[in-house]
């Protein structure tokens, strides 16, 4: 009941099934009416109430009852008062993502398939109706896709023309399915085989197009005035066209706006660069932006023990708003705080390298990250030193590249990042045994304005001498607030406090961004 409880569109199509088998059994009009209507109730109860199917259910009973009273049913009235009900019965409904996307797809359709319907000529009334509908739907979702989900799939337009028409047989046998199923079990086995196939055939075609033609565009939310313009001129549009002079003015925004809504030609290029450790709950996540509006991404979060997306939820949504290219990402290890987050994002951000710095033959994070991104992937060690503008990223460890069967703390990948203003060191979860190799290898080269605290501020790291050569002003914990490892250690605290260190926790403070202005290190946080 609930997978086909959707959208207005499948009880559109129930509606239509009911009524016709019902009038196939030569049943007086008003019963058929009245049946339908009962059906539709109960189908709405059995699947869930859902914002779409309640708005389509409300409607179809109004249209029902104009029916029984042989009245003109005027469709802009019956959406208005179906809005009206369910915003009555719960006032906080219009807040919600679901109501406002059907209402505005519903209202969309019926104002611009007028528009559409003058433009499309083909013989069969059914067609032009169903280009002209999937064309309004596809106009109107454009900026509330982009604003909702920060996305826009380019190839919709082509993929509903396949897609829809069978959906409408999938829904239409899933209806006979529920007629049938009381009363004979070979008719409602043979149906479910039919249904069967029909649905491999519609997950054959999602998947070719995923792997074929998919082109999704990415973009942060727009500003809500410039999406209110684009209805107006929308829903206005015959008006405006009919004006002697408009119509070509009416194109000319329209395709503006939608520019806008898609593509946002415009990296984001500070005057300096700039150091941010994104809040990502317990893991690691940060990400430097230089001058050029390249930028090098550090792990990207993850969780453990759920399978809430934080890379997709959290860290994406932020590169998308402040449009920054991401030109490098960097695993430093493959526990899963760390590189899940990124595997969630890759294919959206698209980097131009993925550096790595070790091998773990049995982790199944590594696993699927070279078996997709092999070719983007550059094993890199000590050594390894990327100039950026004025900036030097460099890899202090590991020594050489590690190849094990498993994954660990201290496989971690240091970076030093510098130029003659500033230093910042980024340690991953090394531990002590990690830190006494650097500080016998670098020694005073380890000195830096600002730490990434390692190992989320863990006893198995930041040893007194460590900590002393680094001999940082900040130190950054990248933890989330009452976590199940208890992090930071109040002994790791105690212990970079006591050198002076000012410490900014991400799960006190949230995002954090530090940049240095006129030889003073600026710090700003936003939860």
């Amino acid at each position: 009941f609930h997978l086909i409880a959707i959208s207005g569109l499948h009880i559109g199509i129930i509606a239509f099934l009911i009524f016709y088998v019902l009038k196939f059994f030569k049943l007086e009009r008003r019963v058929i009416l009245i049946s339908t209507g009962v059906f539709l109730l109960l189908f709405l109860f059995l699947s869930g109430i859902k914002i779409s199917a309640l708005r389509a259910v409300i409607m179809a009973e109004f249209i029902i009852v104009s029916k029984l009273l042989s009245k003109r049913t005027r469709i802009l009235n019956v959406i208005g008062l179906s809005g009206f009900f369910i915003i009555a019965s719960n006032p906080f409904e219009i807040l919600d993502i679901g109501f406002v996307l059907t209402y505005s797809l519903t209202i969309g359709i019926i104002k611009l398939r007028e528009v559409f319907l003058e433009l499309i000529k083909t013989r069969y009334l059914f067609v032009n109706e169903f280009l002209a509908a999937n064309l309004s739907a596809s106009l109107v979702s454009i900026p509330l896709s982009i604003y909702f989900f920060k996305r826009y799939s380019l190839i919709s337009i082509i993929s509903n023309l396949i897609l829809l028409p069978i959906m409408v047989v999938i829904t239409g046998l899933s209806v006979l399915i529920m007629i049938f199923s009381p009363f004979s079990d070979i008719i409602t086995e043979f149906i479910i085989a039919i249904n069967s196939k029909v649905l491999s055939l519609f997950y054959l075609i999602i998947k070719l197009i995923d792997n074929t033609i998919n082109i999704q565009v990415f973009k942060n939310s727009p500003n809500i005035i410039y999406i209110i313009l684009y209805f107006i001129i929308l829903f206005y549009l015959k008006r405006i066209i009919s004006i002697k002079g408009f119509k070509l003015i009416a194109v000319i925004l329209i395709a503006i706006l939608i520019i806008y809504f898609l593509f946002n030609p415009f990296t984001y290029k500070p005057k300096t660069a700039e150091f941010y450790f994104i809040d990502v709950g317990q893991g690691d996540s940060e990400l430097i932006v230089f001058p050029s509006g390249k930028s090098l991404l550090i792990d990207g979060g993850g969780s453990y023990y759920s399978d809430f997306e934080i890379g997709k939820n959290y860290l994406l949504p932020f590169i998308l708003e402040k449009n920054i290219k991401i030109e490098w990402v960097a695993i430093s290890h493959y526990h899963p705080d760390h590189i899940r987050g990124v595997l969630e994002i890759l294919d959206i951000v698209n980097p131009r390298e993925i550096w790595l710095s070790s091998i773990a033959y049995n982790n199944y994070y590594y696993k699927k990250l070279n078996k997709r991104y092999s070719y983007k992937i550059k094993y890199i060690s000590k050594g390894f030193v990327k100039e950026v503008d004025s900036y030097k990223i460099e890899l202090l460890y590991p020594f050489k590249v590690i190849k094990q069967e498993k994954t660990h703390n201290n496989h971690s990948q240091v970076f030093k990042i510098y130029n003659n203003n500033i230093s910042v060191l980024f340690t991953g979860d090394m531990e002590k045994r990690v830190e006494k190799e650097l500080i016998k290898k670098y020694n005073d080269f380890l000195k830096s304005d600002i730490i990434k605290i390692p190992h989320h501020g863990s006893n198995s790291s930041s040893s007194i001498h460590f900590i002393k050569l680094v001999n940082p002003e900040i130190g950054v914990i990248s933890c989330s607030r009452n976590n199940y490892f208890r992090l930071p250690s109040l002994k790791i605290v105690k212990r970079y406090l006591k050198n002076n260190i000012r410490l900014l926790k991400t799960s006190q403070r949230g995002g954090i961004l530090i940049y240095k202005k006129e030889n003073e290190l600026i710090i700003k946080t936003t939860k």
